[in-house]
């Protein structure tokens, strides 16, 4: 096992052991540099079906931990991951430098609960994952996020560069911190990519699929890149991640480490006196 895998194993086992959910959803690829010194604050799953948030319907939370956060975090990622669908197995994580020192502000758009309207580029950027349409690279400028709890339309504004005014994608327009049909998505703007998106949380159409997925959803044959009334109904888990990651291994880490070394110094010593 090479050191960033051990990295997040251990990332892993103490989040378990802590009764959290473990880091990335127990995925070892996500290098370790990216798991030390982060914590999940939130995590929800995403179901087939739209679970129409808004006024008094409150998120659904699996993990809520927003009362042992500390403030002063310097990083905040997301890790997505699809559990069913075409794109079953897929996952992307993105980490960026802080943008909100308010954790709560962090949490899924909500017209009563998070009234948050985000569409802005956030800075040096991290991006990997397994679907082979992603531009995967580290310190990125063009990563932009759209997130809010209204409705919103195909104009482009102009806080992010680019996109289309005839297609939902990584420029629209119109958004609000009103109840509505919710965006949580973030792209790749420089390459023109969603990294994911879900849309269609807040909207109050009973029984309608979820607006999910990863990538562009042109790749599947979508008319809108950002998954905007794609109604697939692919389901998945989202993990809201900050810390400030280090670049050496969490003391837990090095204690393992010097047990390990203890060990094999004593059963060197044992050879010796056995010869």
């Amino acid at each position: 096992m090479n050191f960033a895998r051990s990295l997040v194993l251990l990332a892993t086992l103490a989040a378990t052991s802590a009764g959290a959910s473990p880091l990335f959803n127990g995925n070892a690829v996500v290098p370790g540099k990216e798991a030390s010194g982060m914590k999940v604050l939130y995590e929800f799953n995403i179901g087939a079906i739209n679970p129409q948030y808004q006024y008094g319907n409150s998120i659904s939370y699996t993990v809520n931990n927003l009362a042992s956060i500390a403030a002063g975090y310097t990083r905040i990622g997301y890790y997505v991951e699809v559990s069913s669908g075409p794109q079953k197995g897929q996952f992307v994580y993105v980490s960026m430098d802080s943008f909100d020192s308010n954790a709560a502000r962090l949490a899924l758009p909500h017209n009563v609960n998070n009234q948050v309207a985000r569409q802005n580029l956030v800075a040096n950027a991290n991006i990997y994952s397994n679907n082979t349409t992603i531009t995967q690279g580290t310190g990125l400028g063009q990563v932009g996020l759209e997130m809010w709890s209204s409705n919103y339309a195909q104009g482009t504004t102009g806080y992010v560069p680019g996109g289309s005014g005839g297609l939902f994608d990584f420029n629209d327009s119109g958004f609000s911190t009103a109840a509505g049909h919710g965006s949580f998505q973030i792209h790749n703007t420089g390459a023109g990519q969603t990294l994911f998106a879900w849309n269609d949380f807040g909207s109050q159409n009973a029984n309608q699929r979820s607006e999910f997925g990863i990538g562009n959803a042109s790749a599947l044959g979508y008319v809108h890149n950002d998954w905007t009334f794609s109604d697939l109904g692919q389901t998945g888990i989202v993990q809201i991640v900050v810390g400030t990651p280090a670049d050496v291994p969490e003391p837990v880490s090095l204690s393992l480490l010097g047990l390990g070394l203890a060990g094999l110094g004593v059963a060197r010593r044992r050879k010796a006196r056995a010869g």
